[in-house]
């Protein structure tokens, strides 16, 4: 499966979210407590596929975390690899993430409502990092890690751009979807590029 057909997919379920009657926010709370475990046992994430009508808290959440995640590997990134194009990146990540956090913090002031900006790391993303600091194959973990990290970031950023939130905050998902789309196909070239020289 090609990664242009793989992002195909993703968003078509995204969309297809859109005309789903909107929830109450403590009722899509539990009702994403409830299934997880169920997602979890399925190979998937309760977070890979939010429907768009998701709570702005939890966008928030997670999009906070996957910034920081993003920081924080880049950082790693640049004291284990030894690959130039490598180090572009991550220094590439730390400036693009580090401003988008800058702006959804922004974005979270302008919305309102209780809203807050927490950004925290998930477990998965602590347990990724970990793996990044101890990797034999830095640079291909590194990649993998990248791939998979930004295609669920998209998801998450598309679902909620089109989602019933004309505000803030889905201003920022759509800015910030454009730029990690971005980075979805800088990494992708890494990877070919690896591939070419390991051929």
């Amino acid at each position: 499966m090609t990664r242009r057909f793989a992002l195909s997919i993703a968003t078509c379920l995204l969309l297809a979210a859109c005309d789903a009657p909107e929830r109450d926010p403590a009722d899509a709370r539990a009702a994403d407590a409830a299934n997880a475990p169920m997602m979890a046992a399925a190979g998937d994430t309760a977070d890979q596929f939010p429907a768009s009508s998701i709570d702005p808290q939890i966008f928030v959440d997670r999009v906070g975390a996957s910034n920081s995640y993003e920081i924080d590997a880049a950082r790693i990134a640049l004291e284990r690899t030894r690959s130039n194009a490598i180090r572009d990146f991550a220094n590439r990540m730390i400036r693009d993430h580090g401003s988008a956090a800058d702006k959804l913090e922004a974005a979270v002031k302008a919305h309102g409502n209780g809203v807050t900006f927490r950004p925290r790391l998930s477990a998965q993303d602590e347990a990724d990092l970990a793996a990044l600091r101890e990797a034999r194959d830095f640079d291909g973990l590194y990649l993998d890690q990248q791939r998979r990290a930004h295609e669920k970031a998209l998801a998450l950023l598309r679902g909620y751009a089109n989602g019933k939130d004309s505000g803030a905050l889905r201003s920022f998902a759509a800015e910030a979807a454009e730029m990690v789309e971005a980075h979805f196909d800088a990494v992708g070239e890494l990877e070919n590029g690896a591939r070419e020289e390991a051929g």
